[in-house]
């Protein structure tokens, strides 16, 4: 059992703790007049305050962020038949919404990361090796994509 239990009686009694270390707040206490009510130090009263706002404005962001994507993946339907009926000119477009997801994902950041992290240190030869490597992983991935969104399709 791993020494954090998320949904035991410890994290039950943090979560309440923190429920009220907000609320304190609201009511415009102070950290310290609020670790003095808590019974906690002026850090864990601090602390408790972040982490409330933060599991606050968390569930919302992920709604947003669950729209947008399905948005997405709807006009990149709508593309895609378009552009397999013909019309060449709306691959513009396609990119433009693959690029919208890739930043809502943060995919460009995570691959340069990866890519700056794992060339350290390495020729010209092997860091194009590297990337030539990165690149068909992503070719590979975005065609698992594209076949695993037209099984869902209907004709």
């Amino acid at each position: 059992m791993s020494r954090h239990n998320k949904t035991g009686p410890d994290a039950i009694e943090r979560e309440r703790r923190r429920a009220k270390a907000l609320e304190l707040r609201e009511q415009r206490y102070s950290y310290r007049a609020i670790a003095a009510e808590l019974g906690v130090s002026l850090d864990t009263a601090h602390t408790d305050v972040k982490e409330a706002m933060a599991a606050i404005t968390k569930e919302p962001a992920e709604t947003v962020l669950a729209l947008e994507l399905a948005n997405l993946d709807e006009y990149e339907r709508r593309l895609r038949i378009a552009i397999e009926g013909g019309d060449l000119d709306r691959i513009d477009s396609a990119l433009r919404v693959q690029a919208r997801r890739a930043k809502l994902l943060g995919l460009d950041q995570r691959a340069a990361l990866q890519v700056s992290d794992d060339m350290r240190g390495a020729s010209a030869a092997e860091g194009d090796s590297m990337i030539s490597a990165l690149m068909a992983g992503l070719r590979a991935q975005y065609a698992d994509n594209v076949t695993s969104s037209d099984e869902g399709e209907i004709d």
